[in-house]
């Protein structure tokens, strides 16, 4: 494991072989640069309560996690590509994601909110989600999720609030507790589960997908549209 005490800079001509986890612990104001350079680092964790970092530029770590467990964290806009995404804890830390785009490969792990500050600004996460794997939050909103699920099934778990929800894939997509949609929830294909009831603003629906509703809850939607030759 390599701890960090400062700022985080890497140079673009250099190479990064390291499958060490990186341990942020540093007090005030921070920055992590690493230049888009793909990482192999199994996990990255930010571990100060009194510590902030921002990310100055794409952080690729695609076989990677990244935790947040105390001290705040803002993208700044920038690209993030993780495998999964913690911040499960009851620790006081903030999370900013401004209008960055997030390609996540397997899980979201947010089910513990106490004491969390999230901003998901204009951000769009984007999931290529296959069998098992799971998003899971509580009591926060995120504005763009569009989710690839080309087999199996995966879940969307935890009351939540999204702008707009975007499902595509051959796969499932179960919405195992209640969500309120804002804008739309867009399937182009596959197989969409609401298991709960929901309050969903927009649901946009191609011929062909398969809609499976849970027995004896409310799905309040205020326009259905598609196509559905």
């Amino acid at each position: 494991a390599l701890t960090i005490h400062g700022d985080f800079v890497l140079d673009e001509n250099m190479a990064w072989s390291s499958q060490a986890d990186l341990f942020f612990k540093s007090p005030g104001d921070k920055i992590i640069d690493p230049k888009g350079m793909v990482m192999g680092s199994y996990n990255i964790y930010l571990d100060d309560s009194v510590g902030t970092w921002t990310l100055t530029s794409e952080l690729a770590i695609n076989s990677g996690y990244f935790h947040v467990v105390k001290g705040s964290f803002n993208t700044a806009g920038n690209t993030m590509q993780v495998r999964r995404f913690y911040s499960d804890n009851s620790n006081e830390r903030s999370i900013y994601l401004n209008d960055s785009i997030i390609e996540l490969k397997q899980f979201w792990f947010m089910a513990n909110t106490t004491n969390l500050t999230f901003d998901a600004g204009t951000s769009i996460i984007n999931w290529n989600a296959s069998n098992t794997y799971r998003f899971e939050a509580n009591d926060v909103s995120f504005h763009a999720l569009h989710v690839s699920t080309s087999t199996g099934s995966t879940a969307i778990k935890g009351d939540l609030q999204f702008q707009e929800i975007e499902k595509s894939g051959d796969g499932i997509l179960k919405v195992e507790n209640s969500i309120e949609i804002i804008d739309a929830l867009r399937v182009t294909a596959g197989t969409l589960e609401l298991d709960d009831s929901n309050t969903i603003n927009e649901l946009n629906l191609t011929s062909g997908i398969v809609l499976v509703l849970g027995s004896e809850k409310t799905q309040t939607i205020d326009a259905l549209t598609g196509d559905f030759n």
